[in-house]
């Protein structure tokens, strides 16, 4: 037995095998959502000829239409699975969900000898549903196991997205001018998945061995620069990232969706989904990243058949395979730059914190608190980066919207959509970065909810009716897969339908603004808390006093009220809302964001700081 038992660990996958195993089995989703758009004139043929739709006039709406179905079943069964993780086994969840995957693909496979749009549209949905199973845990799984490389595999990871796209591209259009067809190339894809969905049960769940673990160790969890976490008793205290010295914040009290709670599975959808819509930042983070999915959803869709509308391409083959390798190279090149930027971000916070908190924990008591050189927080420095690479790829992407000649409008292009790609991995880290811990699962599919509502879902049907109304005869047709001659006639709309698709990046940048000033000011407020804590706990080595006297000092600038209530001894000083506000108010350089004593400092520190007003 004890033989077996060590054959079984020996075979058992390590956990870089198992990331890598998450981003293969999201480069084969990608290949699986690119078929459609790289074949887009046999579809629309199909769908012209189905049983349910044939004579269609509206081939591109209703195309627009079949690729979005596939986001309306993941999104919906994203929330589902993202609360299932509670209850049973994370990569049961997944090989269950990849089975289901398969299936579909081969019912999307079949509607075509059916001759049925409606069956078709049935395998699309439950692709999706197939593929929420594994998303929901890809990404919480890597931060968890990826150490100070987070960044470098969040890039892999996403890497797949307009790598798989494009080799979707070329795969669809391929097979679909074949003999083939684009019918095999479902069934094709669904026995090569199969042994990726039978690998999920060879790994087994480290979660409750984790769990133990960290309670053993405290139970950490990042927020901000400060890592707090339940100790014997469930004491909530926050590890010191300077000194490594456990900090007492507050009298004992259970963290909202603590981990003993979560392994019991007595957190409800309605209960977990209710804490994370309660978090403002998590709301525009997702906003952001809906804004975001809309433009890169529509160039996906129509990009080959706007640069064969505009001239550029005379075939769908030739355009469907230089546009595949252009998404290709951008984003081969852009998502892990963006995933090496995060790590190189995240190593540059580190040493600021460093030299911000240092001195404090060494007894150096300047007497004020200091706000002004508060050092980023992951969540801020990520957004930063997001905020800052969509701003860049936003604008160069403008610029070629009515460019004419073939070489400068896919070259300028390709450099835009690098800029695009780059920030993938920073949005999927602010969505994880907003949320408490044992609620990344579900706020990963609750920000797909959200994303795909507002984004990948409309973007598709309302950009395939705006062409359809400005340039309709802007297709590709007949069996060679020509642009007609009148579509010489509709080239103004068909740029302007080009600009309208790229107006949708403005939604993006406004949401992330917001984003990064909110997670700024808390920021700031976390590290007014954290001066006080740090500073009481370095001078209790230093000077007679210890901790009353670091605070004496560090808030002899805000006058009596507010220095007797921040230098409350930590057991009886449960809530900072009101020495806040009283603090703001008798000095400048204290931020304040709106919220009053009655916001989310003014509850029992820290049992929920994610929480908003």
């Amino acid at each position: 037995m004890e033989a077996m038992k060590q054959l079984a660990a020996l075979l058992r996958p390590s956990p870089k095998a198992v990331m890598l195993f998450f981003c293969g089995a999201n480069l084969f989703n990608y290949v699986d959502r690119g078929i459609i758009p790289g074949a887009s004139s046999e579809f629309d043929s199909f769908i012209q000829g189905s049983h349910e739709l044939k004579g269609t006039a509206q081939a591109d709406t209703w195309l627009g239409l079949l690729q979005s179905s596939y986001i309306v079943g993941y999104s919906i069964a994203s929330i589902i699975c993202g609360n299932l993780i509670h209850t049973m086994p994370r990569f049961r969840l997944v090989g269950i969900g990849l089975f289901v995957w398969c299936t579909a693909a081969l019912v999307a496979g079949l509607s075509r000898g059916m001759n049925s749009f409606v069956v078709l549209l049935l395998g699309r949905v439950l692709s999706g549903v197939g593929e929420a199973s594994f998303q929901v845990v890809a990404t919480p799984y890597i931060q968890d196991h990826s150490g100070d490389q987070q960044g470098k595999w969040l890039g892999l990871y996403y890497t797949a997205i307009p790598l798989g796209t494009a080799l979707g591209y070329i795969y669809g259009a391929s097979l679909a001018n074949s003999w083939v067809t684009w019918a095999g190339a479902f069934i094709i894809e669904a026995m090569a998945m199969t042994p990726m969905a039978l690998f999920c049960y060879t790994v087994t769940d480290d979660r409750d061995q984790t769990s133990e673990q960290s309670k053993g160790e405290g139970g950490f969890a990042a927020l901000d620069g400060l890592d707090f976490g339940v100790g014997e008793g469930d004491d909530v205290y926050a590890k010191d990232g300077v000194g490594g010295d456990e900090l007492p914040l507050a009298p004992p009290v259970r963290p909202h969706g603590d981990s003993t709670q979560q392994e019991h599975g007595e957190i409800s959808l309605r209960e977990e989904a209710l804490t994370i819509l309660r978090i403002r930042i998590f709301w525009l983070v997702a906003l952001g990243y809906a804004g975001y999915s809309a433009t890169i959803m529509g160039f996906a869709t129509f990009g080959p058949a706007f640069v064969m509308g505009l001239g550029f391409f005379d075939d769908e083959q030739g355009a469907s395979f230089t546009f595949g390798a252009l998404v290709s190279v951008a984003g081969i090149i852009g998502t892990p730059l963006g995933g090496f930027l995060l790590d190189w971000g995240k190593a540059y916070i580190e040493r600021a914190e460093n030299r911000f908190y240092a001195p404090l924990a060494g007894g150096d008591v300047d007497g004020a608190i200091r706000t002004a050189d508060t050092p980023l927080s992951v969540r801020s420095m990520s957004l930063a980066q997001v905020l800052a690479l969509n701003t860049v790829g936003a604008a160069v992407i403008f610029c070629v919207v009515y460019e004419t000649n073939k070489a400068v409008f896919l070259s300028v292009l390709g450099i835009g959509i690098t800029a695009l790609m780059a920030p993938t991995a920073g949005m999927n880290l602010s969505v994880l970065e907003s949320v408490p811990p044992e609620n990344r699962s579900l706020a990963i599919g609750m920000a797909t909810l959200i994303m795909h509502a507002f984004g990948d879902v409309p973007s598709p049907i309302v950009i395939g009716a705006i062409k359809g109304i400005l340039a309709p005869d802007c297709t590709p047709e007949g069996a060679d897969s020509k642009i007609p001659d009148e579509c010489d006639d509709e080239q103004k709309g068909l740029r302007l339908t080009l600009f309208l698709l790229a107006c949708w990046i403005f939604w993006c940048l406004l949401s992330f603004a917001l984003a990064l000033y909110f997670s700024r000011l808390k920021d700031q407020e976390i590290a007014i808390l954290r001066q006080l804590e740090i500073s009481s706990d370095g001078l209790d080595d230093h000077e007679e006093g210890g901790g009353a006297a670091a605070r004496s000092r560090i808030t002899g600038g805000l006058g009596g009220s507010t220095a007797n209530a921040l230098n409350a001894p930590p057991t009886r000083r449960t809530s900072f809302g009101t020495a806040l506000d009283d603090a703001r108010a008798e000095s400048p350089d204290i931020p304040h964001d709106g919220v009053s004593g009655g916001g989310a400092l003014d509850q029992p520190l820290l049992a929920n700081p994610f929480e908003e007003a």
